[in-house]
């Protein structure tokens, strides 16, 4: 056997125990160490769920290490449905995989019998279970498949490892061949053809049988190797000392997000799940954009796939419903550009363009169609829905930053990519002037002259609120349930945040402003009071009508908007460690209504919230950890803030096979940063270096395969 595998059980064997997403179960209990999450005294649940991805596989494993179910993707299909969902996909699906242990003559399933079950999450990634008998242990550990080329394979690995034990047989699961009729979608391919195992180490492939795949022996323990070594090195090494539990979530946020895309066998991206449990039918287009943010950093060729998807499928059709349009949710119109010009300022990749001209005139027609349909008077755009939510006032607030960051983008694609800069001005003029407009009509200011921006605004009569009876007709009425907070005698506020709006919470992100802009802040800080007519006391969130007392979107608001405030930011972080369940999941309302704290839901409606996932990822990584690269321009700016703890983060990926690594220290007189490119490519950087506060640039130039520091005194 190779030794690389070895050494992979070994250290399997040997890491220790994650401290933040683990479950012990025995017999009659189940309990983990993790003594914040308010998800630990609700065990054992059927819906808590480890999942495992690449796209195009998605597996759910119990806490004892039970598949239950493994799903294989199908092609996107239109149609007519929700307001944010007009795309579905299909998808098979095999349920309830598990090994068996054979011993003192009594054959048993691996997930039960009279022993201890350790799960945790190996390197916050893996699903580890160590099974212990009192004669033996048994180690599962649990694998996507990734070919050496990087190219995925839709199927699962089981690695299993048994300690000497000549009476233990484990032997791998099959599926049930009862009748002739008996249909499965799985094919299963053992060690050594064989599927039991005495001692050592062994395991079992689980695949889409339509992906033909096919290998030797000698070849599949190279598959082994490289699946191990794609998920280990994904985002690079993270660490946060004085913050353990927030390195582990970014990379679990950053996982999660990217699980929840579906992929089919022929590579095509075909939707996306709310989250990464469970499988479902139908795509909502707004949460599969924000779920796909990770992409930009972590995973470039999913990136352009979903780029090319939403080209495709992000315009809502006519139908009997709806009439559709560019206009029916502006939002989902831009979801391709935006991507876009996020995934080129990260990567410079001109032949992407030049090799999709349908997916470039599309961009170029929704943002050239928005553009000549700005009101006339005001300057800014209509649009109905933003995903089931309905988009409110004459002009949405959030509608508008989403076209501001896709007419900007464009810009910029002309100006450092197809390098013509007047084609750049004309745009950049556009975006210059809707960004004005915005500031000039969506922002309101208090009794104390302090200005936040408000949900959407009525420019014709400049009323705080819109009269619900226009929606109080056909189907638009079902909109109104998520407004029960904040419709009062017939009147919607618009002096509130929708908790499931995140554009408004993107804006620096997107680069419409500042981190610490002080009506971004103002606008945030409102949503997490209670002058919010929309925030929950109870959920310390953002309500969802008469649906949920927290919508998690929301939570993500809400810790921007602590940015300028270190106590604050822990005590948001606080809470959301809390929220998270014990393999680092977020679900899309945690509580019932009326409910708080401790009494939190796991599937209240629906799953894992990607979307969460997303923008959270988003956000921590080049807002509030500062890490931003201009591809384009060569440029790797470092822009920490105060509330940024120190942190090492060991093979940031950048692009063209190139990383970083990234230390930054701060004490009261003093921040540094130490850089270092990788890479099999010669390369010069520049490195920009300004905490907060700092009033001038620190740059260095830096060259692959070297080293520098920078460094800020205030002396």
């Amino acid at each position: 056997m190779n030794p690389l595998i070895k050494k992979i059980v070994e250290e399997a064997w040997q890491t220790p125990e994650n401290n933040f997403y683990n479950i012990t179960s025995t017999q009659n209990k189940e309990v983990t160490a993790n003594k914040d999450s308010y998800y630990g005294h609700l065990l054992p649940d059927e819906d808590f769920s480890i999942d495992i991805s690449n796209q195009k596989m998605l597996a759910s494993l119990d806490e004892r290490g039970t598949i239950k179910n493994i799903s294989f993707f199908r092609d996107s299909y239109f149609t007519e449905d929700k307001p944010g969902t007009w795309v579905s996909n299909g998808f098979v699906q095999e349920e309830n995989i598990t090994s068996e242990i054979e011993f003192n003559n009594q054959r048993f399933s691996l997930s039960e019998g009279n022993h201890t079950i350790r799960y945790d999450l190996l390197f916050n990634l893996f699903p580890r279970y160590i099974h212990n008998f009192s004669n033996f242990k048994v180690l599962q550990l649990f694998l996507p498949i990734y070919l050496e080329s990087g190219v995925s394979v839709s199927g699962l690995i089981e690695v299993c490892a048994l300690t000497d034990n000549d009476k233990v047989h484990l032997i791998f699961p099959r599926c049930f061949n009862q009748k002739f009729s008996d249909r499965h979608n799985v094919e299963f391919n053992y060690c050594a053809g064989k599927r039991t195992m005495h001692q050592g180490i062994g395991w079992v492939c689980i695949t889409d049988p339509n992906a033909t795949f096919n290998v030797s022996e000698k070849a599949m323990e190279n598959v082994i190797i490289s699946s191990y070594n794609h998920i280990a090195q994904k985002y690079g090494q993270l660490e946060i000392p004085e913050k353990p539990q927030l390195a582990a979530l970014i990379i679990r946020k950053a996982d999660g997000a990217l699980n929840s895309i579906s992929c089919a066998t022929d590579d095509k991206v075909v939707g996306a799940n709310w989250g990464s449990s469970p499988v479902i039918n139908r795509t909502w287009l707004r949460d599969m954009y924000y779920a796909s943010l990770p992409a930009i950093y972590f995973d470039h060729d999913l990136a352009k796939k979903i780029i090319l998807w939403f080209s495709q499928y992000e315009i809502k059709p006519q139908g009997d419903k709806f009439a559709g349009g560019i206009e029916h949710s502006v939002v989902n119109s831009l979801n391709c550009v935006n991507l876009l010009s996020l995934y080129l300022a990260q990567t410079n990749d001109f032949e992407f363009i030049r090799n999709n001209p349908q997916m470039w005139q599309h961009v170029l027609y929704v943002v050239n169609y928005l553009i000549a349909h700005l009101d006339q008077k005001y300057g800014l755009i209509k649009s109905q829905w933003i995903s089931d939510g309905l988009a409110l006032g004459e002009f949405h607030t959030g509608a508008q930053i989403t076209l501001w960051s896709a007419i900007n983008g464009i810009s910029n694609i002309y100006s450092k990519i197809l390098a013509q800069p007047k084609k750049a001005k004309l745009y950049k003029e556009v975006a210059d002037k809707l960004k004005m407009n915005i500031d000039k009509y969506c922002l309101v200011a208090n009794k104390q002259g302090r200005k936040k921006y408000l949900e959407g605004v009525n420019l014709s009569n400049h009323k705080l609120s819109v009269d619900s009876k226009q929606y109080e007709k056909g189907l638009l009425k079902q909109g109104l349930d998520f407004l029960t907070r904040v419709n009062h005698h017939g009147q919607i506020s618009l002096e509130f945040h929708d908790g499931e709006e995140s554009d408004t919470t993107l804006a620096p992100f997107y680069g419409f402003c500042d981190t610490l802009d002080e009506h971004y802040l103002a606008t945030l800080k409102f949503a997490a009071s209670e002058k919010n007519p929309s925030y929950s006391p109870l959920s310390k969130g953002i309500s969802w009508g008469n649906q949920s007392e927290a919508t998690f979107p929301g939570y993500v608001t809400l810790l921007m908007g602590t940015a300028d405030d270190n106590n604050q930011f822990n005590k948001r972080l606080a809470l959301l460690n809390k929220l998270a369940d014990l393999d680092g999941s977020w679900w899309w309302w945690p509580y019932e209504v009326g409910h708080s704290q401790e009494e939190v839901s796991r599937f209240n409606h629906c799953g894992k919230c990607g979307w969460s996932d997303g923008t959270f990822s988003a956000l921590i990584i080049k807002n509030i950890l500062g890490i931003q690269f201009n591809a384009p321009e060569n440029k790797l700016c470092l822009r920490p803030l105060k509330i940024t703890p120190d942190f090492t983060w060991q093979q940031f990926p950048l692009a063209q096979g190139l990383k970083v690594n990234l230390t930054y220290q701060k004490k009261e007189m003093e921040k540094k940063i130490t850089v270092s490119l990788t890479g099999s490519i010669k390369k010069e950087i520049e490195v920009i270096f300004q905490p907060q506060n700092c009033d001038h640039l620190i740059k260095k130039s830096l060259n692959t395969n070297n080293s520098i520091k920078l460094e800020e005194r205030n002396d």
